[in-house]
């Protein structure tokens, strides 16, 4: 356990997170690779208020491809750019409503249906 109260259990190298592994802090449990201490590869996290992604990471970011589950039952499948939504994606609502399409900046861009 960290000074932090964090916990992590899995590879190290050097003394930081590195390979494969499972961190809990106050917010939020992530499942997966990491890389000189930062979230970096494939996994997985689950925020305490909850809601999830599951899918690419780049030095802690939501980066690559990616699906996030928002507690209201919304999700965003597609591409991610350093956190945000960028790139091709899909973008379902509870309410059955969909959008297939560009985003930019975590907004909807450009054409889509």
């Amino acid at each position: 356990m960290g000074s932090n109260g964090d916990l992590y259990k899995g590879q190290m190298e050097k003394l930081l997170f590195h390979g494969t592994g499972d961190l809990t802090t106050d917010s939020y449990r992530y499942t997966g690779q990491f890389e000189n201490g930062n979230r970096h590869g494939n996994g997985k996290v689950g925020y305490f208020d909850s809601h999830h992604y599951l899918g690419q990471f780049v030095n802690n970011e939501r980066h690559g491809q990616g699906i996030f589950f928002w507690s209201t039952g919304n999700k965003y499948k597609g591409d991610w750019s350093f956190g945000k939504m960028d790139g091709e994606g899909k973008f379902y609502w509870t309410n059955g409503e969909m959008y297939f399409g560009k985003f930019k900046d975590g907004k909807r861009h450009g054409s889509g249906v």
